[in-house]
């Protein structure tokens, strides 16, 4: 028996800015679902480089550039709660990337608060219980080992040097990437 039901996966992330570890989970998750929503948010703990429109545009960018034909990309924006979102997109499953055991303890106590606000919500709203799963799962992807180094903190650190960002950029953006974010803030 065939089971016809759409797979959606949900990947939030800030993006600020996208690199290539993030291209990498996006392409792996790809495969996991036939519907990925790339969820670009703000979180109120963070001062952003770009803002979210920013952003946006440069993931688009970083999309053109990967081969994906078997699942639909979209790109949302957000700045509301994780929960409201799963719920929103009916998301089957949260992805999130791990590069290492400081990864994996913050991503695991996110989920716990994740889990529990999914829980009271659907608990409290009578139309969110009808019509959603009633599970919040994350399907936790471990970084390609080498990109594990990757990070968008250190690629804004990188930008900081200039010199630095011309020569170490290429290992960590892709190079439309590069070129776009340089325009952007204005870099020679």
């Amino acid at each position: 028996m065939t089971n016809n039901k759409l797979i959606r996966a949900l990947f939030p992330a800030s993006f600020d800015p996208i690199t290539l570890g993030h291209m990498d989970l996006i392409k792996r998750a790809s495969k996991m679902c036939q519907e990925l929503i790339i969820l670009i948010t703000n979180n109120l703990g963070k001062k952003y480089l770009l803002d979210i429109e920013q952003r946006k545009e440069l993931v688009s960018l970083a999309l053109k550039q990967l081969d994906i034909t078997d699942c639909k990309i979209i790109v949302h924006t957000s700045h509301d709660l994780l929960v409201h979102d799963y719920l929103k997109y009916q998301a089957d499953f949260i992805v999130r990337g791990i590069r290492n055991s400081a990864d994996l303890e913050y991503e695991q106590n996110y989920e716990q608060i994740n889990r529990q606000l999914f829980t009271t919500y659907v608990e409290s709203n009578q139309q969110a219980a009808q019509s959603c799963k009633l599970e919040f799962e994350t399907v936790y992807l471990n970084a390609d080992p080498d990109l594990k180094y990757i990070s968008s903190t250190g690629v804004r650190q990188l930008l900081t040097m200039p010199e630095s960002f011309a020569t170490y950029a290429d290992k960590w953006l892709s190079s439309e990437v590069k070129t776009a974010l340089s325009t952007m803030l204005n870099l020679k």
